[in-house]
């Protein structure tokens, strides 16, 4: 008798079809044309909409408006978007469950209160940045540096494959400070900050990839996230 139990409560059936239901008949960009594609900013923010009134947008967190922080309801969720579009669910996880993740369990609660809300609601698209030059972050410390200058920081470092960067309004972006780990919250209208060429991988159409480069880029002090365990690289 040791099966596990997969019985699914009605709520959780509800939010199911919900879900399905929301994404029903409705276009994805694998089947979009090239010029239907320069629409694609526009349709991934109607979606992050949608998955925002359904509700999966924070999924998997215990929040007043969600059902549960249950993670068997997280998987089957992210299946079901999954199989509607791989670039919407790459591109919604990544701001949701990736960006999401790093100012909720780690960010200041003035950081939490001027960004969750949007996440949750579909109106701020996030990206994290990670890999250099070698996707081999663990045995190659990062480049990416913030120095101090007075309170501001100013960020320098060259990042390769993320997802989102063409569309993101936030990028948390993974470097330094004072040889710790840091994550600077950096806003797209940052001068110095500069998103190159997206990737055009097939099938993935609406995970917009590129890499992106700061130029000694300002930060106000109050933007940057020190995660726990932090130690010197």
């Amino acid at each position: 008798g040791g099966k596990m139990n997969f019985e699914f409560s009605e709520r959780e059936r509800q939010f199911y079809q919900a879900l399905a239901l929301a994404l029903e008949d409705k276009e994805t960009p694998e089947s979009m044309s090239v010029e239907e594609n320069k629409a694609l900013p526009d349709w991934v923010s109607n979606y992050h909409q949608i998955l925002a009134d359904v509700g999966y947008l924070n999924l998997g967190f215990k929040t007043p408006k969600q059902n549960s922080g249950d993670s068997l309801q997280l998987l089957v969720s992210q299946e079901i978007l999954a199989a509607f579009s791989q670039s919407l669910y790459l591109t919604a996880e990544m701001n949701a469950r990736m960006f999401g993740s790093i100012v909720r369990f780690w960010g200041a609660p003035d950081q939490k209160a001027q960004l969750l809300p949007g996440i949750e609601s579909g109106n701020i698209l996030g990206a994290v940045a990670l890999s250099e030059d070698a996707v081999n972050v663990t045995n190659d410390p990062l480049k990416t540096e913030g120095i101090e200058i007075g309170n501001t920081l100013s960020v320098s470092g060259k990042k390769s494959y993320v997802v989102n960067a063409p569309w993101a309004d936030w990028i948390a972006v993974v470097g330094h400070r004072n040889n710790e780990t840091a994550i600077f919250l950096v806003d797209k209208h940052t001068q110095g900050l500069q998103i190159d060429e997206p990737l055009q991988p097939m099938g993935y159409e609406a995970a917009a990839i590129a890499g992106i480069q700061l130029d000694a880029c300002g930060i106000p002090a109050d933007r940057i996230i020190l995660p726990p365990d932090n130690t010197a690289a």
